[in-house]
């Protein structure tokens, strides 16, 4: 076989750029990166949210200062001493509903005669998909952490796709150690840096995540994030009130 493994090396490689989807669950591979280390989803909203990010601090001015006259409004008919605190309590609390709500719906564009309404992180769908491609590439889901999530968490889907890419005549058992080797190339990233080089090269995985991600449907595309974000929504409501 060693004559021709650089040529199985890239067929193999090529598929599964191609088909990438068929083997690992990309959405499922990312969102367990974020729920284990909450530190890569700040670095993920702060490169590629920081659109919605200002829009959040800046909406409270515009917002606040609207229901703040219609606090203002109540104060003329009712003064009482402790309007005030509950009234800014609950403009607080309003204020960062409404913002968190417009980053994310509607989902699907809404058209009102000429305007078109839609949450602001799916209507800049493309421009995130890219800088996801390039975030995910490089710490989510870079050739070791691809690797081994292929061939600890997804060994019955890597065995059917090469069993499927390889020449017949290899015998299974070929096929398992090949496994056992991608294993231990995922685990030893430092030991086979050439190799992960070549993969990240030939996969070309912020490509293909870039344009996979252009292709979800903007509901789909906001279930990507929207559900790690939701954990903490109610603090920042709160927070806000």
């Amino acid at each position: 076989l060693k004559p021709v493994l650089p040529f199985i090396l890239e067929r193999v490689l090529t598929a599964l750029s191609r088909d990438i989807e068929d083997v690992l669950d990309l959405p499922h591979v990312v969102l367990d990166a974020f729920v284990r280390d909450k530190i890569v989803l700040v670095e993920l909203f702060q490169k590629v949210g920081r659109v919605e990010l200002d829009f959040l601090v800046k909406s409270g001015f515009g917002f606040g200062f609207v229901l703040g006259l219609a606090q203002m409004g109540f104060w003329a008919i009712k003064p009482y001493t402790w309007t005030l605190p509950i009234a800014g309590s609950l403009v607080g609390y309003v204020t960062n509903w409404i913002a968190i709500k417009l980053l994310f719906e509607p989902a699907d564009p809404v058209y009102i005669g000429p305007l078109v309404l839609q949450g602001l992180f799916e209507s800049r769908q493309v421009e995130v998909s890219d800088e996801f491609g390039h975030f995910l590439e490089s710490r989510v889901l870079s050739s070791p952490q691809l690797l081994g999530a292929l061939s600890n968490h997804n060994e019955e889907e890597l065995f059917v796709f090469l069993r499927k890419e390889l020449p017949p005549p290899i015998p299974e058992h070929i096929i398992y150690a090949a496994m056992q080797a991608i294993r231990n190339v995922a685990a030893n990233p430092e030991k086979y840096d050439e190799i992960h080089r070549y993969v990240a090269k030939r996969l070309n995985i912020e490509e293909t995540l870039s344009s996979r991600l252009k292709l979800l449907t903007p509901k789909s595309f906001e279930n990507l994030l929207h559900p790690v974000f939701e954990e903490d929504e109610i603090i920042l409501i709160v927070v806000g009130g």
